[in-house]
C-alpha cells in the first residue's frame, strides 16, 4: 500500500516472446502498432531512465526458410529499433544470443553467455516445465532518455 501512495512507477518492463505469441492471433501490423503504441504511451507516464526490453525469437535464416508461414519475433523487434532509432529521446540498443555460429542470427551485440545454470531449479520443475538450457532470443531495449514528448 505504501507504494501506492507514493506514486512510485516501475522502471524496467520486460516483455518475454509476448509479441511473437501476440502474432499467432493477430495480424504482424496490428502487433507491430501494439508496441509501438505501448512504448510512446509508456515513456509519455514513466520516468527518465525507464527501460523496455523485448525479449523475442531469433532464428536462423535457414529455419526461416523452412517456416514461413511462422512469425519471427526479431522481424517485429527490427520494425520497433528502425521506428525509434531517430528519437534522440530514445536510446536504442540491439542484442542477441549466438546460439550457433550462423551469421543471421545477427542482431546488434552479441551476449557473451547463452548457456543457463539449471543448478538451482529444482527437478519438479525440471521435470514438469518443458525448459531450454540456451538462451536463443533477439534482444531490443529502449530506454528513455529525457522527460518531454515522444509524439
Amino acid at each position: 500500500m505504501a507504494c501506492i501512495k507514493r506514486c512510485e512507477k516501475p522502471n524496467i518492463i520486460s516483455f518475454q516472446y509476448v509479441l511473437s505469441d501476440m502474432a499467432k492471433y493477430y495480424d504482424v501490423a496490428f502487433v507491430k502498432r501494439f508496441a509501438e503504441k505501448f512504448v510512446v504511451k509508456a515513456f509519455e507516464i514513466l520516468p527518465k531512465s525507464t527501460m523496455i526490453i523485448f525479449n523475442d525469437t531469433n532464428v536462423t535464416q535457414q529455419y526461416a526458410l523452412r517456416n514461413p508461414e511462422e512469425v519471427k519475433g526479431r522481424e517485429i523487434l527490427d520494425y520497433l529499433a528502425r521506428k525509434f532509432w531517430i528519437n534522440y529521446n530514445i536510446a536504442v540498443l540491439k542484442y542477441y544470443f549466438p546460439y550457433n555460429s550462423d551469421p543471421s542470427l545477427c542482431f546488434g551485440g552479441a551476449h557473451s553467455k547463452c548457456e543457463i545454470d539449471m543448478e538451482s531449479v529444482p527437478e519438479e520443475l525440471k521435470n514438469y516445465f518443458e525448459m531450454w538450457n540456451q538462451y536463443r532470443s533477439a534482444q531490443l531495449v529502449l530506454v528513455k532518455n529525457a522527460d518531454v514528448s515522444l509524439v
